[in-house]
Protein backbone atom coordinates (compact mmCIF):
# COMPACT_ATOMS: atom_id res chain seq x y z
CA UNK A 1 0.00 0.00 0.00
CA UNK A 2 1.41 3.31 -0.74
CA UNK A 3 1.36 6.27 1.35
CA UNK A 4 -1.40 8.70 0.69
CA UNK A 5 -0.38 11.53 -2.03
CA UNK A 6 -2.75 13.82 -0.92
CA UNK A 7 -0.64 13.75 1.88
CA UNK A 8 2.39 14.36 0.42
CA UNK A 9 1.26 17.98 -1.67
CA UNK A 10 1.18 19.69 2.44
CA UNK A 11 4.43 19.79 2.25
CA UNK A 12 4.96 21.77 -1.02
CA UNK A 13 2.10 24.12 0.50
CA UNK A 14 1.93 24.68 4.18
CA UNK A 15 3.91 22.09 6.19
CA UNK A 16 7.07 21.10 7.30
CA UNK A 17 8.60 18.25 9.68
CA UNK A 18 11.52 18.82 11.80
CA UNK A 19 13.50 17.19 14.51
CA UNK A 20 11.70 19.00 17.64
CA UNK A 21 13.46 19.27 21.70
CA UNK A 22 11.12 18.16 24.45
CA UNK A 23 10.54 21.82 26.28
CA UNK A 24 8.50 22.63 22.78
CA UNK A 25 5.99 19.95 22.44
CA UNK A 26 5.94 18.53 26.85
CA UNK A 27 2.50 20.65 27.24
CA UNK A 28 0.98 19.19 23.68
CA UNK A 29 2.39 15.40 25.05
CA UNK A 30 0.41 16.38 28.23
CA UNK A 31 -2.38 18.25 27.42
CA UNK A 32 -3.84 16.65 23.56
CA UNK A 33 -2.80 12.85 24.06
CA UNK A 34 -5.25 10.62 25.79
CA UNK A 35 -2.27 8.94 28.11
CA UNK A 36 -1.20 12.30 29.84
CA UNK A 37 2.18 11.71 30.14
CA UNK A 38 6.02 11.59 28.70
CA UNK A 39 7.19 8.22 27.28
CA UNK A 40 10.84 7.35 26.54
CA UNK A 41 11.56 9.46 23.97
CA UNK A 42 14.83 8.70 21.66
CA UNK A 43 13.22 11.20 18.68
CA UNK A 44 10.74 13.62 17.93
CA UNK A 45 9.33 15.63 15.42
CA UNK A 46 7.35 18.67 14.72
CA UNK A 47 4.71 19.30 12.53
CA UNK A 48 5.19 23.16 11.48
CA UNK A 49 2.33 25.45 9.65
CA UNK A 50 3.56 29.00 8.98
CA UNK A 51 5.92 28.66 12.00
CA UNK A 52 3.35 27.29 14.76
CA UNK A 53 3.51 23.66 15.62
CA UNK A 54 1.12 22.02 14.55
CA UNK A 55 1.75 18.42 15.57
CA UNK A 56 4.48 16.19 17.04
CA UNK A 57 5.49 12.18 16.84
CA UNK A 58 7.50 10.58 19.01
CA UNK A 59 10.02 7.72 18.86
CA UNK A 60 11.61 5.75 22.10
CA UNK A 61 13.05 2.33 23.09
CA UNK A 62 9.66 0.25 23.60
CA UNK A 63 9.18 -0.90 26.94
CA UNK A 64 8.12 -4.43 26.11
CA UNK A 65 11.39 -6.51 26.63
CA UNK A 66 9.94 -8.90 23.79
CA UNK A 67 9.09 -5.85 21.26
CA UNK A 68 12.36 -4.73 22.23
CA UNK A 69 14.54 -7.31 21.81
CA UNK A 70 13.26 -8.15 18.33
CA UNK A 71 16.29 -6.90 16.87
CA UNK A 72 18.42 -5.20 20.06
CA UNK A 73 19.12 -1.19 19.23
CA UNK A 74 17.27 -1.16 16.25
CA UNK A 75 13.76 -1.09 17.41
CA UNK A 76 11.87 1.99 18.54
CA UNK A 77 8.38 2.55 19.23
CA UNK A 78 6.02 5.29 17.76
CA UNK A 79 4.61 5.86 20.85
CA UNK A 80 2.97 9.35 20.92
CA UNK A 81 1.34 11.01 17.66
CA UNK A 82 -0.54 14.20 18.42
CA UNK A 83 -2.14 16.80 16.44
CA UNK A 84 -3.54 20.58 17.61
CA UNK A 85 -6.35 20.52 14.96
CA UNK A 86 -5.95 16.94 13.41
CA UNK A 87 -7.14 18.58 9.75
CA UNK A 88 -7.48 15.61 6.97
CA UNK A 89 -3.51 14.29 5.97
CA UNK A 90 -1.62 15.87 8.69
CA UNK A 91 -1.23 13.28 10.82
CA UNK A 92 -0.11 10.70 7.68
CA UNK A 93 1.84 13.19 6.30
CA UNK A 94 3.63 13.98 9.81
CA UNK A 95 4.38 9.66 10.40
CA UNK A 96 5.32 9.51 6.92
CA UNK A 97 8.02 12.39 6.83
CA UNK A 98 9.07 11.68 10.45
CA UNK A 99 9.92 7.80 9.55
CA UNK A 100 12.24 9.10 6.72
CA UNK A 101 14.62 11.38 9.32
CA UNK A 102 14.80 7.82 11.65
CA UNK A 103 18.42 6.47 11.80
CA UNK A 104 18.65 3.83 9.31
CA UNK A 105 18.27 0.15 9.59
CA UNK A 106 15.93 0.27 12.41
CA UNK A 107 12.26 -1.27 13.18
CA UNK A 108 9.19 0.54 13.79
CA UNK A 109 6.47 -0.91 15.99
CA UNK A 110 3.26 0.95 16.86
CA UNK A 111 0.01 0.00 18.42
CA UNK A 112 -3.74 1.15 17.62
CA UNK A 113 -5.68 1.41 20.94
CA UNK A 114 -8.99 -0.12 19.90
CA UNK A 115 -10.85 1.69 23.13
CA UNK A 116 -10.08 5.29 21.64
CA UNK A 117 -11.31 4.26 18.59
CA UNK A 118 -7.79 3.48 16.29
CA UNK A 119 -7.49 0.84 13.86
CA UNK A 120 -4.61 2.21 12.68
CA UNK A 121 -5.83 3.80 9.20
CA UNK A 122 -2.48 6.48 9.94
CA UNK A 123 -0.32 3.70 9.59
CA UNK A 124 -1.84 1.88 7.04
CA UNK A 125 -1.68 5.15 5.08
CA UNK A 126 1.99 4.93 5.96
CA UNK A 127 2.55 1.58 4.58
CA UNK A 128 3.31 0.02 7.93
CA UNK A 129 2.66 -3.92 8.14
CA UNK A 130 -0.47 -5.41 9.96
CA UNK A 131 1.01 -8.04 12.67
CA UNK A 132 -2.41 -8.55 14.34
CA UNK A 133 -3.64 -7.70 18.07
CA UNK A 134 -1.29 -7.70 20.96
CA UNK A 135 -1.22 -10.14 23.65
CA UNK A 136 -3.60 -11.22 26.15
CA UNK A 137 -2.54 -9.59 29.40
CA UNK A 138 -3.39 -8.56 33.08
CA UNK A 139 -2.53 -5.66 34.30
CA UNK A 140 -1.64 -4.46 38.14
CA UNK A 141 -3.59 -1.25 38.84
CA UNK A 142 -3.08 0.67 41.73
CA UNK A 143 -5.87 0.84 44.16
CA UNK A 144 -5.06 4.73 45.11
CA UNK A 145 -3.77 6.85 42.61
CA UNK A 146 -3.54 5.97 38.78
CA UNK A 147 -0.01 6.15 36.34
CA UNK A 148 0.93 4.17 33.82
CA UNK A 149 -0.60 0.24 33.78
CA UNK A 150 2.97 -0.70 32.75
CA UNK A 151 4.87 1.03 35.35
CA UNK A 152 2.87 -0.20 38.39
CA UNK A 153 4.55 -3.49 38.59
CA UNK A 154 7.57 -1.80 38.95
CA UNK A 155 5.70 0.57 42.15
CA UNK A 156 4.41 -2.21 43.82
CA UNK A 157 7.68 -4.54 43.75
CA UNK A 158 9.50 -1.71 45.48
CA UNK A 159 6.28 -1.42 48.00
CA UNK A 160 4.66 -4.18 49.33
CA UNK A 161 2.47 -2.55 50.73
CA UNK A 162 0.78 -1.14 47.58
CA UNK A 163 -2.60 -2.54 47.74
CA UNK A 164 -4.09 -3.31 43.55
CA UNK A 165 -6.03 -5.18 41.23
CA UNK A 166 -6.00 -6.81 38.17
CA UNK A 167 -7.84 -5.70 35.26
CA UNK A 168 -7.70 -7.45 31.70
CA UNK A 169 -5.32 -5.16 29.01
CA UNK A 170 -6.86 -4.18 25.45
CA UNK A 171 -5.21 -5.85 23.32
CA UNK A 172 -4.15 -3.31 20.42
CA UNK A 173 -3.66 -3.36 17.03
CA UNK A 174 0.37 -4.34 15.96
CA UNK A 175 1.60 -2.60 13.01
CA UNK A 176 5.55 -2.75 12.32
CA UNK A 177 7.84 -0.62 9.55
CA UNK A 178 11.29 -0.94 8.86
CA UNK A 179 13.52 1.72 7.38
CA UNK A 180 17.00 0.86 5.89
CA UNK A 181 18.47 -0.89 3.13
CA UNK A 182 16.92 -3.13 1.04
CA UNK A 183 19.49 -6.23 2.61
CA UNK A 184 18.17 -5.08 5.97
CA UNK A 185 14.63 -4.56 5.13
CA UNK A 186 14.66 -8.62 4.00
CA UNK A 187 16.35 -9.37 7.56
CA UNK A 188 14.09 -7.56 9.37
CA UNK A 189 10.87 -8.51 8.17
CA UNK A 190 12.42 -12.23 8.49
CA UNK A 191 12.91 -12.06 11.96
CA UNK A 192 9.91 -9.75 12.50
CA UNK A 193 7.66 -12.19 10.72
CA UNK A 194 9.32 -15.27 12.70
CA UNK A 195 7.40 -13.77 15.91
CA UNK A 196 4.48 -12.05 14.66
CA UNK A 197 2.14 -13.47 11.68
CA UNK A 198 1.15 -10.55 8.98
CA UNK A 199 -2.20 -10.37 8.22
CA UNK A 200 -4.53 -8.12 6.18
CA UNK A 201 -5.66 -4.57 7.82
CA UNK A 202 -8.58 -4.50 9.75
CA UNK A 203 -11.29 -2.63 8.16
Amino acid sequence: MKIDLRAQKLNKNDYTVIPIELPSYKELLITKHYLKSIPSISFAFGLYSKGVLKGVCTYGVPFSPGIRNIMRGRVFELNRLVLVDNSPNEASFLVAASLKQLPMNCIVVSFADPSQGHKGTIYQAANFDYYGLSEKKNNMILEEGNGHAMTNGAKIKKDKSLKYHYEERIQKHRYVYIHGTKSFKKLAKQIVSAKYKQQQYPK
